[in-house]
């Protein structure tokens, strides 16, 4: 089927690459952005001559993918790194559908450049699975969608499935509550707070600094809730310590001071001495 222009002009005004492929999966059609992209003449990259194009690691995968979708006309995506004109390879999404009329007429597809999306994405998870602190992302029910090996740590599962769990099962039945509780305030309000919370999970009662946002999408909507905590146990009993041992010290030298200022003094005038009735100390003085 041919391509009409409007089609041509659409398709050219368009980020991505787009292309079209017959019901056998031999590419057809590329837009602008492709030749831009690879600076190959027009025509080298139809039929199979994309596969010039895909990283030598990822060939095998991505054409098993891609027949897999035109043998049975399921929707087609993989990622894949393609070939720049300066010999870069960068990191792409595939994906194509089927345009029908009783059946398969062509495959309409797109590429797009995911390489600095990975990237950001590879930089927070070297945080977020760095830092000894939990790192979380909750939906509106409460069901984690992200969460760090810390996280995992400090329910005590060391199998880190945490994904689709909420935290009436990972935490005894108050403490779920008083999670429940801040974050449904944190999403109704809008604002990020920050709290102290002593959670018990797995039979154990710790002490956490807990910092939760509102998960806003694209449009604003609050969706969920983010959050990073950090176990305060240790720091808290340190804190306690040292506040009990400076009370305790008050107290001595509190004691020692009225100790010193109980003594009673008396003069004795034939001999000279002057004696404490209270300790039993004496002094000669010269008259």
């Amino acid at each position: 089927m041919p391509v009409g222009h409007v089609f041509e002009d659409i398709a050219d005004a368009m980020p991505q690459m787009v292309w079209l492929a017959d019901p056998d999966g031999g590419t057809t059609y590329h837009n602008r952005r492709i030749l831009e992209y690879t600076g190959l003449p027009a025509g080298v990259t139809l039929g199979a001559g994309w596969e010039r194009l895909v990283h030598p690691d990822d060939v095998l995968a991505s054409r098993a993918t891609w027949l897999h979708s035109v043998r049975t006309k399921e929707p087609f995506e993989t990622e894949y790194r393609l070939r720049r004109h300066d010999g870069v390879y960068r990191r792409f999404l595939a994906r194509a559908h089927t345009q029908l009329d009783s059946r398969v007429v062509r495959w309409a597809g797109t590429c797009t450049d995911i390489e600095e999306l990975r990237r950001t994405a590879g930089l927070l998870n070297a945080v977020a699975n760095g830092t000894t602190d939990a790192v979380f992302v909750k939906d509106r029910e409460g069901k984690y969608l992200l969460a760090n090996p810390a996280t995992a740590r400090f329910v005590g599962r060391a199998d880190g499935d945490l994904l689709g769990r909420t935290d009436a099962e990972l935490f005894d039945a108050d403490s779920a509550r008083l999670v429940e509780e801040r974050d449904r305030h944190v999403m109704t309000t809008g604002v990020a707070e920050t709290d102290v919370e002593e959670l018990t999970a797995a039979g154990v009662t710790r002490t956490y600094l807990a910092t939760k946002a509102p998960y806003l999408d694209e449009d604003g909507a609050v969706i969920g809730v983010i959050g990073i905590t950090r176990d305060i146990t240790e720091l808290k009993r340190s804190a306690e310590s040292l506040r009990a041992s400076e009370e305790r010290q008050r107290l001595a030298l509190r004691g020692a001071g009225g100790a010193r200022g109980t003594g009673t003094w008396t003069q004795a005038t034939s001999g000279g001495r002057r004696s404490c009735t209270s300790c039993g100390a004496s002094n000669r003085e010269r008259q």
